[in-house]
């Protein structure tokens, strides 16, 4: 007999032991979790980590600490899944290499490729070497959408040293003629 994946009876009959309730609870998740890791993963590069590799993390983590779960109703679950999901997928997100991206690959430059994007990308690209390699880390990571207390985490310093660099580049980008 199959059993409803919403249910807390599946919950129940996976905390007595079937793997194969377990593998339903883990499945039903799957649609919430890529939602979840792809917030967390942002936009990226294409070859990097993505939403399938932090889920199937976080499958394999909550398989292997399945005896530690304590609660008892779906919702529990799924928070307890939820947390696993979204620590495995910062993990993966951290490990990636912080490595300055082509500029092309950040989106400054309009469809068109009119003089007004490729000044825009000259200007960008001026401020970005006048910064030293914090600021530039800083500069790219805001260019990829993070804010600023995201990149402090990511970067590992004070958000208002992250204020203080994103300041100094929009100074620099004031002065540069766009």
């Amino acid at each position: 007999m199959r059993t409803d994946p919403a249910s807390d009876e599946t919950l129940v009959r996976a905390l007595a032991g079937d793997a194969d309730c377990l593998g339903q609870l883990l499945e039903a998740s799957r649609p919430r979790l890529r939602r979840l890791a792809r917030r967390v993963f942002g936009p990226r590069p294409p070859g990097h980590a993505d939403e399938d590799d932090a889920i199937q993390s976080a499958f394999l983590r909550a398989v292997r600490h399945w005896r530690s779960f304590r609660g008892q109703t779906r919702g529990s679950f799924d928070a307890w899944l939820s947390a696993i999901a979204r620590r495995e997928a910062c993990r993966l997100r951290d490990a990636l290499p912080l490595s300055l991206r082509p500029l092309e690959s950040l989106d400054l430059r309009e469809e068109s490729g009119s003089d007004a994007a490729a000044a825009t990308l000259d200007a960008a690209e001026h401020v970005l070497c006048t910064l030293n390699e914090t600021g530039r880390e800083v500069a790219v990571l805001a260019l990829q959408g993070l804010r600023q207390k995201e990149i402090a985490l990511r970067l590992g310093i004070s958000t208002r040293w992250v204020r203080s660099l994103t300041s100094s580049a929009q100074a620099l980008a004031r002065d540069v003629a766009w």
